[in-house]
């Protein structure tokens, strides 16, 4: 396996990693409670402003160092949070799976228009961006960027992505590998299902095709010291 840290596995070869759906919302849950108290600051006119930054390390869990991002199609979850509790619990990594963070996007936002009467669609927009910059910032942070490929992430053609949030998570991975490549992001909705299609063809390319085995192989050599 060579040094390449952009690495792609199908998700047929996690197929023995299903995890109990109950087990995936407990987590979500988990985490959720923990996003609701924000630093505030409150201006003479009795204005109150939240602060990004804040807003970022704690609901969107950029704070601190992961071993292993991965990416993947929200349909895959189950078998995505099987295969990173496998991980965490062998190898002792800090795995950052991008859904447990996308999961409370909408309670984030009805709970500050509700609680502090924010305009929603202002509050989304803001939302949207703080969020795209706290997966860059963890990507860039991470030590091995995992795509895990399938007929949900990717389109038939093999070439393109309907995901945003794939996209632009891929787009971010070479970023960090430093690789020059043309592309531009279209500004869409946070929903999967408003059905663009993102062409990933130039980034993919860049990646490295591996097996289960050959992850962990690397994996084992490279955190041993542990």
């Amino acid at each position: 396996m060579d040094t390449k840290k952009e690495l792609v596995l199908e998700l047929d070869e996690l197929e023995n990693y299903k995890s109990d759906l109950k087990h995936i919302n407990k987590k979500k849950e988990s985490f959720y409670k923990e996003t609701l108290n924000f630093t505030e600051k409150i201006l003479n006119n009795g204005q109150i402003i939240l602060n990004a930054d804040d807003i970022k390390e704690r609901c969107f869990n950029a704070k601190g160092k992961y071993d292993i991002f991965i990416s993947h199609s929200s349909r895959d979850t189950e078998y995505v949070y099987g295969y990173a509790d496998h991980l965490q619990n062998k190898y002792e990594l800090k795995v950052f799976v991008d859904s447990m963070i996308w999961a409370n996007y909408d309670d984030i936002v009805n709970h500050i228009v509700g609680e502090y009467g924010a305009d929603r669609n202002e509050m989304m927009a803001n939302l949207h961006i703080i969020l795209a910059h706290a997966l860059a910032d963890v990507i860039k942070n991470t030590e091995y960027f995992l795509f895990i490929k399938s007929e949900n992430s990717v389109l038939d053609d093999g070439n393109s992505v309907l995901s945003p949030w794939v996209y632009h998570e891929l787009k971010e991975a070479n970023k960090k590998a430093q690789i020059s490549i043309q592309s531009k992001i279209a500004t869409e909705s946070i929903m999967e299902s408003i059905n663009i299609e993102h062409d990933v063809k130039n980034f993919l390319d860049n990646f490295k095709p591996v097996s289960k085995k050959q992850v962990e192989e690397e994996i084992s050599k490279r955190y041993k010291t542990r």
